[in-house]
């Protein structure tokens, strides 16, 4: 899928869902690098690349301390996902969740 990059398998930091790629919305293509900063579609929680790319916590003070433009595409792209789910449901029988 264009604009999707497979990537090790892993926990979001913030609610444990399993990450296997990262991508972007617009559908360009992305390959992450260290200090690049993502979002969880399941918790819309921020997350930052670590130097082995993990995923690590953004903390309050580090996205302060991002340019205004990088806060504001970060907060459009949270704002997106989240009316996403509102209109599109997951189906609870079908949930891939950890602990599912």
């Amino acid at each position: 899928m264009k604009g999707v990059t497979p990537q090790k398998l892993q926990a979001c930091p913030h609610c444990g869902y399993l990450v296997n790629s990262a991508g972007t919305f617009d559908g360009e293509d992305f390959a992450p690098l260290p200090g690049d900063i993502t979002m969880c579609i399941e918790c819309t929680g921020f997350c930052i690349f670590a130097e082995d790319m993990t995923l690590r916590k953004l903390t309050p003070d580090e996205f302060v301390e991002l340019d205004v433009d990088a806060r504001t595409q970060l907060l459009e792209g949270r704002r997106r996902m989240k009316e996403i789910k509102r209109l599109h449901p997951k189906d609870d029988d079908a949930d891939t969740s950890p602990g599912a």
